[in-house]
């Protein structure tokens, strides 16, 4: 997405209403600075107007302005400084109601779910692309919407929703909310990964610990193995639990292996697999979990698991958990 700096056309301002301002300049910088940065003749930006724009004979330019921060200088046809403007961006002179941002710039192919740009930090102003960020690209294959997995400088690694990023990538866009300071109504969302392993005792119900913690919003928040709503709601709980069975475990193959969702120490989820790898047999399967949960403030939503087994013990960790108040 791109903005003219006026619609449909840039008009010179003259400080006498009505006179002549043909052949009149806008010399465009990065903003704060006398460094000549471009503006565009269509909202393609495909191709970069001269550096001053110089008025038609109606004293108006076509002027578009890429994902950057600018400084205006106007001036006469002689170049005596008229008016200067300084830190003019996109959404200081509004959109065009797309919400998707051109980056501005074009993209280079890596792979099928990545791509560079020649950006030294996409995740600082006015970028903020951070891990969730919604990404836009137009490839040989069509258009793929993609969701932001690492981004490292002006590298970009995604999840595409299907399709590929492909080698005839022509353009690409953010998605308009950021994550900093974002406008957007927030729901509450916990996230935790990478649980630590937990040994097993046979028969016996183990809580289970987050690795780690990432809150996205405040209207939650975890301690250990213990989920406490801030608010009252339906909340959605997922994620998974891997369950690693080394070689001298013994008497595992075909019995329920379960994990419990429980609130306020009540079960309220309860999922299952009956182990399909022979005993004797290093292994790791993965039990997901999924429901909603009805809780009032101050509830306490635990992870945790039960192991069936002879001999040597299996251990379990939590891959992922994640809670979502539904609105």
């Amino acid at each position: 997405m791109s903005s003219p700096l006026i619609v449909p056309k840039f008009q010179f301002p003259s400080a006498t209403p009505g006179s002549a301002t043909s052949g009149y300049k806008v010399n465009t910088y990065a903003a704060g600075t006398s460094t000549p940065l471009a503006t565009y003749n269509s909202s393609t930006l495909a191709s970069a107007n001269a550096n001053p724009v110089i008025m038609d004979a109606n004293g108006q330019a076509d002027i578009w302005l890429g994902n950057a921060s600018y400084k205006f200088v106007g001036t006469d046809a002689s170049n005596n400084v008229l008016w200067t403007t300084d830190n003019v961006t996109q959404a200081s002179v509004g959109s065009s109601g797309s919400e998707w941002v051109s980056f501005g710039l074009a993209p280079t192919f890596i792979s099928a779910t990545s791509f560079s740009l020649a950006i030294t930090d996409l995740t600082a102003s006015p970028y903020f692309i951070a891990i969730g960020t919604r990404i836009k690209t137009v490839n040989s294959g069509g258009t793929v919407y993609s969701t932001v997995l690492t981004v490292a400088a002006g590298t970009v690694t995604v999840k595409n929703d299907s399709g590929s990023i492909d080698s005839g990538i022509s353009s690409a866009s953010y998605g308009l909310v950021g994550g900093a300071n974002s406008s957007l109504f927030r729901k509450s969302l916990m996230a935790y990964v990478g649980g630590s392993n937990v040994t097993m005792v046979n028969a016996t119900q183990t809580a289970l610990n987050s690795g780690g913690t990432t809150p996205v919003d405040v209207l939650s928040e975890m301690t250990g193995a213990s989920f406490a709503a801030k608010v009252a709601g339906t909340y959605r709980v997922w994620g998974t639990v891997l369950f690693n069975e080394g070689a001298a475990t013994t008497g595992i193959q075909n019995v329920a292996q379960s994990v419990v969702i429980a609130k306020n120490g009540t079960a309220n989820i309860t999922e299952t697999i009956n182990w399909p790898i022979a005993a004797s047999t290093a292994s790791t399967q993965a039990i997901p979990f999924n429901g909603t949960l009805t809780l009032v403030a101050a509830d306490a939503v635990t992870i945790a698991v039960t192991a069936n087994f002879t001999a040597t013990a299996p251990t379990a960790s939590l891959a992922a958990f994640n809670v979502e108040r539904l609105l």
